[in-house]
């Protein structure tokens, strides 16, 4: 059921990519900030 005619790679491209890429820029963020600003 194929509506948009697109493959799983393309979806792959579309969606997963730049989603992983972006999760791992915000988690890169997050550690960066808790190892150089120690909780007090």
């Amino acid at each position: 059921m194929q509506e948009y005619g697109l493959t799983l790679g393309a979806h792959l491209l579309l969606w997963a990519f730049p989603l992983a890429l972006t999760v791992l820029v915000v988690v890169e963020s997050l550690l960066d900030n808790t190892w150089r600003e120690p909780r007090k």
